[in-house]
């Protein structure tokens, strides 16, 4: 990805609609790349963030280029991303979360859709239903005699 990604709007004749929000989405892969930076060391790590702070900063400067750059949609975006980078200026050493010691997992268990779950819910409670309809009329044809 720190090799073939680029801004979206690099390639606008790629896009069905070259609109400000894909200069918006840039930010995402900001993100992508300072998440990536905290779990790598060295040489992979300089270069994550640095195609970390590349994005961020071509992010902006085109959203702010364009007159649309206040609308919903490229906001939303904005406000919802990008907060990775700022962490990652203020945090001279982002240290990776310690690996928790797990205990265990389990025995693994067979997936189960949910529509077979829901219909065996489902004959469960007919069949509940019929037999509590059952008791019922025993009862009432007890107590009618």
């Amino acid at each position: 990805m720190a090799d073939h990604e680029y801004p979206y709007l690099d390639r606008p004749e790629i896009l069905e609609h070259p609109t400000e929000t894909w200069a918006a989405q840039d930010m995402r892969k900001s993100d992508v790349f300072t998440y990536a930076a905290k779990h790598t060391a060295g040489e992979t790590r300089a270069r994550f963030l640095e195609r970390a702070d590349f994005f961020f900063h071509e992010s902006v400067a085109k959203l702010r280029s364009m007159p649309s750059h206040t609308l919903t949609r490229p906001v939303v975006l904005m406000l919802t991303n990008g907060l990775m980078h700022a962490g990652c200026l203020r945090t001279a050493t982002m240290p990776a979360p310690a690996p928790e010691h797990l205990a265990g997992f389990g025995k693994p268990e067979s997936f189960v859709p949910q529509k077979t779950r829901a219909m065996k819910r489902a004959r469960l409670i007919v069949a509940a239903g019929a037999a509590m309809t059952v008791i019922a009329a025993a009862a009432a044809v007890y107590f009618l005699i």
